[in-house]
C-alpha cells in the first residue's frame, strides 16, 4: 500500500520578523501568500509578550472583488497553514494566537488555561483564565490583542491607526497592512507605534505541509452528492482519515458512518456498545500494516501482530460491571471553511450527544479522538490518507447486517438491545475475578466456548414476550439474498447462533487458566426454543420448516480454536489452549446433538468443530413453497426468530412462551472440492475432523492423494491412474501448464508444488504453482491449468507433492 505525504507544491514560506528596522520589510519579501486576485494585502501577527524575541510573522492575501473581513482572513490564512492556531469567535471576538515556530506539529489548547505543546511554541499568557471558550468571555482586540492598519510600501515608514472594532467589522483595500499584536495589561501600551521598530525581515523558515482537505481523501464509502470526512486520531502521530457520501435531507449518523466505513476498509475494527442511554464507541483497532488476517481483541487492546495495529493501550482485564468507564473519547464536528481538517481543540465544536445522534454535515469534519483525560490536549495535525486496501472487507457481510423489527420484553439493560445481534457472534467475555460454584478464581471468562457461553453484557438479545400474549421477537436482514447452495457444508445454508451450553460432570465454573481436556461433559445442554422463519420480503410471507431445530439450541458458540500448539498469548495472560478465531460461516455437522457430547471432554468437542464457530445450521431445501430465483435456487433475505410456546411446563414449571437468546446469524461460505469430498468420504464426527489433506486415509495413502487420485479412502489407488501433464508452455513473465487428472480442481491442491534446477545434478528448489482453472474434458478427466513466475532459476522442472 502506497502512503502519502502531503506537502504544498507552490513557495509557501512564512516571513519572520525581528528587529532591524533598517531593512524596509515590504510586501515583496512575504513568502506565503492565501488566495488569488489582483488585489492584495499583507497580514502581521506580533506574539511578542516581553519575553520572547522573533515573535513576529506576516503573512500575504489575495482576492477579487469586494474584500473580505480581517477575520475571514486570519481564518483562511489559519486553515491554510497549520502551524498558525487562532482562537477567534464567529463574531469577530479575539482569545488568542499560537505558533509552532518549529513545525514539529506542536499544538496548542485553551481549556481551563492557555497551554502549549512545547516550548518553543509562541503562545502568549492572558491575564485571565475561564472555565471554557464562548461568547461571553472572548475578549475584543484592544484588551489583550490589539489591533491596526496602515498603508505603505515599507513596514518602516508606515503610520500604524488603532482600532476597537471587532475584526469582523474590519474590511482591508488593496495594498493594506493589518496587523495585530499581543498588549497583555502587564505590558504599558502607549500607542502603536512602540512595536514598529521591532518589526523586521529575517530568514524563512521551511515550507510548512498544507492542512488536510476532503479532497486528498482516497477511500469514500457510501455514494451521493454530498460528503463528509472522517478522522480518527489515536495520538502520537496516528490519525486516518475516510470520507462518506449520501444523499437527501437527512445526513448519516456518526455511528452509521463508522460502520459503513468498516465494511469498505476492513483494516479498521470499531467496537460499539449499546448502552441504556445510547451508543458507546469503545475503541478502534487499525491494520496500520495492512498485513491482513490479525486478530484484535478489543477488551484486552491486544492483537495477533501487535505491530501491525494501532490501539491506545492494553489492560490486564475489565471489570463487566463496569467495563467502559474507563475509555474516555471524544469526537468532534468541524465545520471549517474549504474542508480543512485543523490542529488545535479549539476550532472544533464538541459535539454533546452520543454517536448514535449526531448527524454528520455536509462539507464538514466529524474527528473523533482518542484521550484520556478530560480535555482534548493533542490533535495531531499530520493526517494519512487510508488507501483502498489489499485486505479490504468485501462490500456484503456474511452476518446479520440491519435490525429490520424487534419486540422484547426484557428489561435488563445489557440483553434488551436489538443491534446485539448483528455481525458475528461472540467470542471473547470479559475476564473477571470471582466466584462460581464454590470455586474461586482470579481469571473468570475468556474465549466463549461450549462450557462457557456468551453470556456478558451486549453480547446477545433477550427475546421475552412483551404481554405474555404475543411472542417476542427479532427480524433481521441481511445485506444480500441467503441462497440454497449445494456446494455448502453440510448442505446448511444459514446458521443461528445464540448462547446455549453444555452441561458438565462439575459443578465448579470453567476458568479462563482451566485445561479444556479436564473439563468432561455430560451429554446434557441448556436450551431454549425458538421458532425459525425465512421471507424475501421484509413483509412476507414467511415460511419455515418442521425440521428446523431451534436457534438457541446445539451447537454452543465457539469463539476460538481448542489448538494448544498455536496458543495465542494475546488473547490474555496465561492463555494456553485457545489459538486463531473460528469460522462462523462453517458449520457444525446438523447431524449432531447434545447427546452426542456424553463423555466428551471439552477439548474433545471443540476439536470436532474442526475449525467451526458452532451455531444451529438450516437447509432451505427443507423448505416447502419457498420461490426461487432465476438460478432455480430457493433463497431469502430476512430472517425472523421468535419466542416459542409451549402447553409443557419447563424445568422451572413454567409453561409459556419460551426466552430464547440470539447472538448473530451468519450466510454458509461454500466449501472447496476437497472439503466437500472429505465431507462424502469422512462421516464418523468422531474422527472426520482428523481427514486433514495430509493425515493418512484408511488406504494409508495422504487424503490429498485419495482426493486428487478420485478414489475413496478405503480404496488403493490404481497403478493406471495417473497425473498427466497435457502441455507446459514457458515464457518470460510466467510458465503455463495444463495438469489432467480424474478430479476437477477448484484450487491449487495442498502440496502440489513445482520443482526447479539449472541442471538435473543440482538441488532442486520448490515453486508452489497458482491455480488458473479447470475444464471438464468430457471423458472423466480435467484439464486444470496452473500458471509459475518465471523468474529465478530453472532450466528443468517436474512435478511433485510434497506432504507434511
Amino acid at each position: 500500500m502506497k502512503s502519502r505525504k502531503l506537502f504544498a507544491t507552490t513557495a509557501v514560506a512564512v516571513a519572520s520578523l525581528v528587529s532591524a528596522s533598517s531593512w524596509g520589510f515590504s510586501f515583496t519579501d512575504i513568502k506565503y501568500w492565501v488566495g488569488s486576485g489582483t488585489n492584495e494585502c499583507a497580514v502581521v501577527i506580533d506574539f511578542n509578550d516581553g519575553s520572547v524575541m522573533n515573535s513576529s510573522f506576516a503573512w500575504g492575501y489575495r482576492w477579487n472583488g469586494d474584500a473580505p473581513s480581517f477575520k475571514a482572513i486570519l481564518d483562511e490564512i489559519a486553515a491554510d497553514d497549520p502551524r498558525l492556531a487562532s482562537f477567534i469567535s464567529d463574531s469577530g471576538w479575539v482569545s488568542g494566537f499560537g505558533y509552532d515556530v518549529d513545525d514539529d506539529g506542536g499544538t496548542f489548547r485553551t481549556g481551563k488555561t492557555y497551554t502549549k505543546s512545547d516550548k518553543d511554541d509562541l503562545f502568549p499568557q492572558p491575564w485571565y483564565d475561564y472555565d471554557e471558550i464562548d461568547e461571553s468571555n472572548m475578549y475584543m482586540a484592544g484588551d489583550d490583542w490589539a489591533a491596526a492598519y496602515a498603508t505603505g510600501k515599507s513596514f518602516e515608514d508606515l503610520e500604524w491607526r488603532r482600532t476597537d472594532a471587532v475584526i469582523a467589522e474590519v474590511f482591508p483595500v488593496n495594498g493594506q497592512w493589518l496587523s495585530l499584536r499581543f498588549a497583555s495589561y502587564a505590558m504599558e501600551m502607549t500607542g502603536w507605534s512602540y512595536i514598529v521598530d521591532e518589526f523586521a525581515p529575517e530568514k524563512t523558515p521551511a515550507a510548512a505541509p498544507r492542512t488536510f482537505r476532503l479532497d486528498d481523501i482516497t477511500l469514500w464509502a457510501g455514494a451521493g452528492e454530498k460528503r463528509s470526512g472522517i478522522a480518527i486520531s489515536w495520538g502520537a502521530g496516528k490519525t486516518r482519515a475516510w470520507g462518506i457520501r449520501w444523499d437527501g435531507d437527512e445526513a448519516p449518523t456518526v455511528k452509521d458512518a463508522i460502520e459503513a466505513i468498516a465494511a469498505a476498509d476492513g483494516r479498521l475494527v470499531p467496537h460499539i456498545t449499546s448502552e441504556s442511554w445510547g451508543f458507546n464507541l469503545d475503541t478502534f483497532g487499525y491494520d496500520a500494516a495492512d498485513v491482513g488476517g490479525v486478530t484484535y481483541n478489543w477488551k484486552a487492546y491486544s492483537a495477533s501482530d501487535p505491530s501491525a495495529w494501532i490501539a491506545p493501550y492494553s489492560v490486564d482485564y475489565v471489570d463487566p460491571d463496569d467495563w467502559n468507564t474507563w475509555v474516555y473519547h471524544y469526537f468532534n464536528l468541524v465545520t471549517e471553511p474549504d474542508n480543512f481538517f485543523r490542529t488545535g481543540a479549539t476550532a472544533y465544536t464538541w459535539a454533546s450527544v452520543g454517536i448514535g445522534e449526531q448527524r454528520l454535515a455536509d462539507g464538514a469534519w466529524t474527528i473523533l479522538a482518542y484521550n484520556e483525560g478530560d480535555y482534548l490536549s493533542t490533535l495531531d495535525g499530520s493526517i494519512a490518507a487510508a488507501e483502498p486496501s489489499a485486505h479490504a472487507a468485501p462490500t456484503e457481510s456474511p452476518y446479520g447486517a440491519e435490525v429490520v423489527e424487534c419486540s422484547t420484553g426484557a428489561t435488563h439493560p445489557w440483553f434488551k438491545a436489538p443491534e446485539n445481534v448483528l455481525g458475528e457472534p461472540a467470542r471473547f467475555l470479559p475476564l473477571y475475578s470471582g466466584n462460581i460454584g464454590g470455586v474461586s478464581s482470579d481469571l473468570y471468562g475468556g474465549v466463549a466456548n461450549p462450557a462457557v457461553p456468551a453470556y456478558a453484557k451486549g453480547l446477545h438479545l433477550s427475546l421475552v414476550s412483551p404481554d405474555d400474549k404475543e411472542p417476542g421477537y427479532v427480524t433481521i436482514a441481511f445485506d444480500h439474498d441467503v441462497v440454497d447452495d449445494p456446494d455448502n457444508p453440510f448442505g446448511v445454508d444459514f446458521i443461528v447462533f445464540g448462547n446455549s451450553g453444555c452441561t458438565k460432570t462439575s459443578s465448579a465454573g470453567m476458568t479462563a487458566l482451566d485445561d479444556p481436556a479436564q473439563c468432561r461433559l455430560t451429554g446434557g445442554g441448556i436450551s431454549e426454543e425458538s421458532v425459525i422463519e425465512v421471507a424475501q420480503s421484509k413483509d412476507g410471507p414467511w415460511y419455515t420448516s418442521s425440521k428446523w431445530r431451534t436457534g438457541d439450541g446445539f451447537a454452543p458458540t465457539l469463539g476460538h480454536r481448542y489448538d494448544p500448539s498455536n496458543a495465542d498469548a494475546s488473547l490474555y495472560d496465561g492463555n494456553r489452549w485457545w489459538g486463531a478465531k473460528t469460522d462462523a460461516t462453517f458449520p457444525v455437522d446438523p447431524r449432531i446433538d447434545f447427546s452426542d457430547c456424553a463423555g466428551l471432554t471439552l477439548a474433545e468437542l471443540c476439536q470436532r468443530y474442526n475449525g467451526s464457530a458452532g451455531g444451529a445450521g438450516y437447509d432451505l431445501a427443507d423448505v416447502d413453497g419457498l420461490p426461487v430465483n432465476a438460478q432455480g435456487r430457493k433463497w431469502f433475505r430476512y430472517v425472523k426468530i421468535s419466542c416459542a410456546y409451549s402447553e409443557e411446563p419447563n424445568d422451572d414449571g413454567d409453561s409459556g412462551f419460551t426466552e430464547p437468546e440470539i447472538d448473530a446469524v451468519a450466510d454458509v461460505a461454500p466449501a472447496s472440492g476437497y472439503e466437500l469430498w472429505r465431507e462424502r468420504s469422512y462421516t464418523d464426527w468422531a474422527t472426520a475432523w482428523q481427514a486433514t489433506p495430509d493425515a493418512p486415509a484408511a488406504n494409508g495413502l495422504p487424503n490429498a492423494l485419495n482426493y486428487l487420485y478420485g478414489v475413496g479412502p478405503a480404496q488403493a489407488v490404481p497403478a493406471s491412474v495417473q497425473f498427466k501433464l497435457e502441455s507446459f508452455a514457458p515464457g518470460k513473465t510466467e510458465h503455463v501448464f495444463g495438469l489432467r487428472s480424474p478430479a476437477q480442481f477448484t484450487g491449487t491442491p495442498k502440496g502440489l508444488v513445482v520443482k526447479k534446477a539449472d541442471t538435473l545434478g543440482a538441488e532442486w528448489t520448490s515453486a508452489v504453482p497458482t491455480f488458473v482453472s479447470s475444464e471438464d474434458q468430457g471423458d472423466g478427466t480435467w484439464l486444470n491449468m496452473f500458471s509459475l513466475p518465471a523468474a529465478g532459476s530453472g532450466r528443468f522442472f517436474k512435478l511433485a507433492l510434497e506432504l507434511d
